[in-house]
């Protein structure tokens, strides 16, 4: 088992937080016809003015797995420091640090894994809401840091730590905080956002490194879940069970994220391991008998990483083991497939693709449907993840 999952959770030594300028494209030549396996020569120049990025800042913390928010000119995100896990909130222009919350010791590091956290901060209404890995879900004020509540989901739930630790990003809707907690009758769990009192705990089945997402189905607002071995839709006002769907078999802790398509349809994203290595459209619809889920396709052509893929004007974009991948939404068969840039993350920022690419470059790329064309490059570390 920890062969299959050290690689989520090697994490930088150190983690620069990058604030990045406006963008002067610099469009690459035409590329190979579409379905074929693109290889172009990795650029390696530092003229990183040439090619349109410059790195404004950066800043040194520390080891962790975390995203980052970027809210009202600050970015905020968990790390350790060595002895502390922390929320730190930066100014995004500059890089200085404003403000900084101690989670609780660092959780450390086993079997293959780096010390600190994995999930990342969500911010709403003032707040910035996280967990920390040991279980310490926490509420902290926007402006200051200071903390506004903080609870143990272990102690107060019986909530069950995966091997690695909690990693689910919690969700906000309307007045509930949604985190998957794992647990005897207590897979997904609502907390009051204001205060943290539990408003709904539901489920039996055990969670891995999963995050909730909030979404709407067949005409209904609802949160979707995956455990281990089941997807369920549930109303967040008080936790009740629309409907289950049984994605998986084997109960071993497992990583995908549902992610909204629109037109009551969501993606299952692989889990990156072997117990499921494929990509799954699905369609929920409601008739007289209630919500009905439908398994539109299923894909081998997201699978083997941890990257959750974008969408864009009815194309996907994602990795299958490190390899750019752009996949029909209506088929989920890849379009094209690129050996370069490489990479194990992405965003999309306008109609570009933003890589977390090999060898430590941020790339930047058309999200197109005739194949990789790079226009921006620079290196931002030593080394890639």
């Amino acid at each position: 088992m920890a062969q299959v999952w050290w690689r989520r959770y090697r994490a930088l030594r150190y983690l620069p937080l990058l604030c990045l300028p406006a963008i002067a494209p610099v469009h690459a030549p035409a590329r190979e016809p579409l379905y074929s396996l693109q290889d172009v020569p990795s650029l390696t120049s530092d003229s990183t003015r040439a090619l349109g990025l410059q790195v404004a800042w950066r800043k040194q913390l520390g080891p962790g797995n975390s995203r980052i928010a970027v809210v009202d000119g600050r970015a905020i995100t968990l790390f350790s420091d060595g002895e502390s896990d922390n929320l730190v909130a930066l100014d995004a222009s500059s890089g200085e640090e404003i403000w900084r919350y101690r989670i609780a010791p660092t959780y450390r590091g086993h079997d293959a894994s780096h010390d600190g956290p994995h999930a990342s901060p969500v911010v709403d209404n003032g707040i910035v809401y996280g967990l920390g890995p040991q279980g310490h879900l926490v509420a902290v004020d926007f402006d200051n840091g200071s903390e506004v509540w903080s609870l143990d989901i272990i102690e107060q739930l019986g909530a069950r730590a995966p091997f690695w630790g909690f990693a689910s990003t919690p969700v906000v809707d309307g007045d509930a905080l949604i985190v998957q907690t794992g647990g005897f009758e207590q897979s997904v769990s609502a907390f009051d956002k204001h205060s943290g009192e539990i408003l709904w705990s539901v489920g039996s089945d055990r969670v891995g490194y999963q995050s909730p997402a909030v979404m709407v189905l067949a005409g209904r607002r609802q949160v979707v879940s995956v455990t281990n071995r089941l997807l369920m839709g549930i109303a967040p006002e008080r936790g009740e069970i629309l409907w289950t769907q049984e994605h998986n078999e084997s109960d071993l802790d497992g990583s995908s994220e549902p992610v909204s398509i629109g037109e009551d349809r969501f993606l299952l994203t692989s889990s990156a391991t072997e117990h499921q290595s494929t990509a799954r459209l699905y369609r929920v619809t409601k008739d007289d008998a209630g919500p009905a889920v439908e398994e539109i396709w299923r894909s081998d052509a997201l699978k083997g990483s941890y990257a959750v893929p974008v969408l864009y004007e009815g194309r996907l974009y994602g990795f299958q083991r490190g390899f750019l991948t752009c996949v029909d939404l209506d088929s989920g068969k890849a379009i094209w497939k690129s050996r370069p840039p490489g990479g194990y993350n992405l965003v999309l920022v306008g109609n570009h693709l933003v890589i977390f690419a090999a060898k430590g470059f941020l790339v930047m790329a058309a999200a197109g449907a005739e194949g990789y064309d790079e226009v921006a490059r620079v290196r931002v570390f030593d080394r890639g993840a």
